[in-house]
This record gives C-alpha cells, sequence and structure tokens, in this order.
C-alpha cells in the first residue's frame, strides 16, 4: 500500500514538473491570431528576432533650374509626381526669371549655380570658356538617360552639340530637341482661294480640301502663276502679296537663300549666286507691276496681317503652325472667325517649271542644354540627376508635366491626347513646362501641335505623316554648329557691314532704284571691301551638312 503510494506520488510530481516545463518553453508567447483578424485590442505582436525595420531610402538633395521658374512654387504638382516616381531624390527647385540675363549670370558663379540646369547657353560658354560643368559619361547616359540617346539618333548633329570635343564617350552637354521646326513647322504661302475661283484661274496644281474655309496645294505654284493670281487679285481692286518670304522663294531659283552653297566649284555665300541675282530681277518686276504692297519693305507684320484681315489683300507668307488656336488674333484664323465665308489656299512656295520647289531647311533641332554641374562629383548623385531627366521628360505623367493634374487641369480626348480642361495653365503654375520643356519629340508635338485643321494637312508638312512638302527641303551648306573653325568671330567681324551692303542692294533692287545688271559687279566689289573673301576663307574649312551628318550616324 505504501508502495502504491509512493508511486502515485511520483507520477504527481512528474505531471507537475512537465506541466512547468512547458510553461516554461511557451516563454509567456500570446497565442498567434486567427488569419485575418486583428490581435486581441491593446495586444502587440513581437517581432521575430529575423524581422527588420523598411527603412526608407536616403533622398539626395537636387537643386535645379530651367526656363519658368519665376513662376513655380516649391512642392509643385509635377515637382511632387517626379519625386515620388524615383523614391530617392529631393528636387530643389531655384526660383528665377530665365528672360532676366543678369540674374541668369549670377546664377551661374560659382557658389551660386545649382547642381544641374536647361539654359540656352552653350557648351563654348558654360564648359570650354568658364569650367562650369562636368562632364558626362555616355555610358551612364545610355543606360540611366536612355531616352535621350534615342533623341540624338533621330537628329545626328544633337551628337556633335553635346559631345566633348575629339571624344565618343563623353558628354559636355545633353542638348534639348523641339522636332516642330524641323519636321512640321515649314514655311508657306498663303492666297485668298476664293477670289482665285472668282477670277477663273487654275492654279495649276491639285488642291486638297482640309476645311470649308482652307485648302492646301501638293506642290508650289509656277512663277507665271504667282504673277497671274497677284495681277487677278489688284484687277479686283485689292493689294497684291503684302509681305514676301525669299528663304522659300529663292530657290526656285537656284539660290540656297540664308546658306552657303557651291556654284561653278566654289563655295559663297547666297547672296552672290546667279540664282540670288535673277530672284532680285523675277521680284523687281513684281514691284513695278503694281503686284507688291508699295510698302512692302517697311511696314511691321501685324500691319501687313491688318490688310489681310480687312481683307484688301489677297497672299501673305506664314508657316502651317499659323492654323493652330496660339494664332487665333492673326489670319487666317482671325479672317476665318470674322468672315465663315472666306476661303485660303496653303502652298509651299514657289515651283520651276518643272514643278521643283523647295527651300533649305533647319540644320538641326536642338533647343537648349542641359549641363551638370562641375561640383557634382559623386557618381550616385549624378545618376539620380540622370534618372531624373528621363522621367521629367520621358516618364509615365509626361502629360501632367506639360499640363497639370490630370482630371483637374488635363484630361485624354477619344485620340489619346491630352486636352486641357477650361484654360490652360500659364507655363510654370504647377511647375508645368518646367521640368519638359526641351524634349518636344514623338508624342508630345503631337499633343502640342495636333489640332484639329492642323492635323487635316498632316500628310503634306508632317514628316512622320509622310510629309509630302518636307521630301523638297534642301540641306543647308556649310556649316559649323561645333565651332571647329573661326567661323564665329570672323562672322562678328565682318556680318554687320556684310548685312548692310546685302540689304541695301535687296532694297534698291526691288524698289528699282538701280539696275542689276549694270550695277552687279559693284555689288560685289562692295562685298569683297567688306570682308566677303575673309569670310568665304573661313567658311571654306567648315564641314558641309552632308559631311558632318556622316560623322555621327
Amino acid at each position: 500500500m505504501k508502495r502504491k503510494n509512493v508511486r502515485r506520488a511520483l507520477l504527481v510530481l512528474l505531471a507537475l514538473l512537465l506541466s512547468l516545463s512547458l510553461a516554461a518553453c511557451r516563454g509567456g508567447e500570446p497565442p498567434a491570431p486567427s488569419e485575418g483578424k486583428d490581435p486581441t485590442p491593446g495586444t502587440t505582436t513581437a517581432p521575430k528576432p529575423t524581422d527588420k525595420p523598411v527603412e526608407p531610402p536616403e533622398k539626395t538633395k537636387i537643386s535645379y533650374f530651367s526656363y519658368w521658374m519665376a513662376e513655380i512654387e516649391p512642392e509643385s504638382h509635377v515637382e511632387l509626381l517626379i519625386e515620388e516616381a524615383l523614391g530617392d531624390i529631393d528636387i530643389e527647385v531655384v526660383k528665377e526669371n530665365h528672360n532676366d540675363e543678369e540674374r541668369v549670370n549670377l546664377l551661374l558663379q560659382a557658389d551660386s549655380m545649382p547642381d544641374c540646369l536647361w539654359t540656352g547657353k552653350n557648351p563654348r560658354f558654360m564648359y570650354y570658356e568658364h569650367e562650369l560643368v562636368r562632364t558626362i559619361p555616355r555610358d551612364l547616359v545610355e543606360k540611366y538617360a536612355p531616352s535621350f540617346i534615342k533623341m540624338y539618333e533621330a537628329d545626328p548633329v544633337l551628337w556633335g552639340l553635346g559631345l566633348l570635343k575629339g571624344s565618343k564617350d563623353e558628354f559636355v552637354a545633353l542638348p534639348g530637341s523641339s522636332e516642330t521646326y524641323l519636321k512640321l513647322y515649314l514655311e508657306c504661302d498663303l492666297y485668298r482661294y476664293d477670289w482665285i475661283k472668282e477670277a477663273g484661274i487654275d492654279v495649276g496644281v491639285d488642291v486638297t480640301k482640309m476645311s470649308d474655309n482652307m485648302y492646301i496645294t501638293a506642290g508650289g505654284i509656277s512663277t507665271d502663276k504667282w504673277k497671274e493670281i497677284l495681277t487677278a487679285y489688284v484687277a479686283q481692286d485689292k493689294i497684291g502679296a503684302v509681305s514676301i518670304q525669299p528663304k522659300i522663294m529663292a530657290g526656285v531659283f537656284g539660290a540656297k537663300y540664308g546658306e552657303s552653297m557651291e556654284e561653278d566649284g566654289k563655295t559663297i555665300m547666297y547672296y552672290t549666286s546667279k540664282g540670288y541675282k535673277e530672284f532680285l530681277k523675277y521680284m523687281a518686276d513684281a514691284y513695278a507691276s503694281g503686284l507688291l504692297d508699295k510698302e512692302i519693305l517697311t511696314q511691321k507684320r501685324n500691319e501687313a496681317w491688318d490688310k489681310i484681315n480687312s481683307e484688301k489683300a489677297g497672299y501673305f507668307v506664314s508657316s502651317t503652325n499659323s492654323i493652330n488656336g496660339w494664332a487665333l488674333d492673326r489670319p487666317p484664323l482671325a479672317l476665318m472667325k470674322s468672315n465663315p465665308q472666306v476661303e485660303f489656299l496653303m502652298t509651299p512656295g514657289l515651283a520651276d517649271a518643272q514643278g521643283n520647289y523647295g527651300y533649305p531647311g533647319f540644320v538641326s533641332s536642338q533647343w537648349g542644354y542641359f549641363y551638370v554641374n562641375a561640383d557634382v562629383q559623386d557618381e550616385d548623385k549624378l545618376i539620380k540627376i540622370l534618372r531624373m531627366q528621363e522621367y521629367a521628360n520621358f516618364g509615365e505623367t509626361i502629360a501632367s508635366h506639360w499640363y497639370g493634374e490630370e482630371g483637374v487641369d488635363w484630361e485624354y480626348n477619344e485620340n489619346g491626347f491630352p486636352v486641357t480642361i477650361g484654360d490652360r495653365l500659364a507655363a510654370g503654375v504647377k511647375g508645368t513646362q518646367c521640368f519638359c520643356l526641351f524634349t518636344q519629340v514623338e508624342d508630345v508635338w503631337k499633343w502640342i501641335t495636333y489640332e484639329p485643321l492642323f492635323e487635316k494637312g498632316a500628310s503634306f508638312y508632317v514628316e512622320s505623316e509622310g510629309g509630302l512638302w518636307n521630301k523638297y527641303l534642301q540641306n543647308p551648306g556649310r556649316i559649323d554648329p561645333l565651332q571647329e573653325t573661326n567661323l564665329q568671330e570672323v562672322r562678328r567681324q565682318y556680318n554687320e557691314g556684310l548685312n548692310s551692303v546685302v540689304n541695301t542692294y535687296y532694297q534698291d533692287s526691288i524698289l528699282g532704284i538701280h539696275d542689276i545688271d549694270a550695277t552687279w559687279d559693284q555689288y560685289l566689289a562692295e562685298l569683297d571691301e567688306s570682308g566677303y573673301q575673309e569670310l568665304l576663307a573661313e567658311l571654306s574649312k567648315a564641314p558641309t551638312y552632308e559631311e558632318l551628318i556622316a560623322r555621327f550616324k
């Protein structure tokens, strides 16, 4: 009996010890809450020994300046969008007026210059002369800002403008690009088409209707037809032409207006070419015949526009973007609004007997330069600056960078284009255009440009839409955008005198003050006395446009 009692006592003691042992193993840990339920109120779940608090990424401060910064406020909508997208930067905007040259120059002093900026100042000033900025390795641009590389591949001159001289591996600047003037904003002539039809004139080239008020031609108007049309206007007691654009008129005579060119195996400037001489004769005859406004060489452009808007004249020069809403106060849109019955005809200029037309296009789409301060030596910060530029100019919220808050300031239309809700925000408000202004490429220029009327003519003057007119643009002559010669200095020295001789001869020729054939040699002699041969000597050292492009393809 005693043995049984002892045995029972041992079993009880063993059970008690086991119970205490299990309790000790649990260490007071509360039971885990059921899945999907919160812990008991007032209790907390202790972190497991392997859990570590998630640290927010360290933010790098980046000071930044660009255009329209006088209107921007810190922590603007666009600034916050960019910061949120990247997560590891804190942008400090520099609030200054980019149009105030004195303030901008002060900003560029070593102790106040921001970490990075967009400006119109070229690399010669920013890097080669004043050493204000650092070089940017090309491999970093390719990795962290690849859209800039794509932009340069589309316009090879940009490579030359941005790369360090003698190197293909380092940039001194990242050039911006506005494709509008290079690929879709073309010079053009505008005629009162309803008056042409009233006169029973066949313009001699295919005409397409864009709207009830606007028509467009597949090619240029012949030199004979141009005079016939203006003669018809004058016969209706109207003024013929209130403005002329030598750039798109002289080409038909063989003069590459505004450029150097090759003639008889020599490099010359357009204003001494045989074609330019013929152009002057043509215009002098038009003036003597009463086809040009008597004030055509002296009146301001708004005075010429007033004569079109008041229906006193039938012909003027403009550009394709003048049919977009920003130009509502000038012809043709102003007259189309006041007279819904009016009809205009848009053409790419004059054509020769074979239908050839065209004029020199722009050298490059370059617009502005992006720089990084020479004091930025930390590669991690440089990479963040490049990532910032990639997103600011090409990121998924780019429409908001241009127009403001989605759903408040803008919305997408049925074509997938952002359109404003009410009045468009002024540049700088909410940070709009402060971070993206200098990369008007791909979809962006369509947003800016593709208003309904403009879009209807896109197949004529937009390169990416097959632009019929674009195919006739001429390449520039010898150029030196990389400043490899002393051409800029030579021009600075002689241009004032040369321009005075050229402009005086141009006006006197059209007004009939002198006989062009009889005075041509004297004109050439005056140019030589003004430094023309010195200009040609330096110009001949510059590459042709084709040679320059070939370097970077």
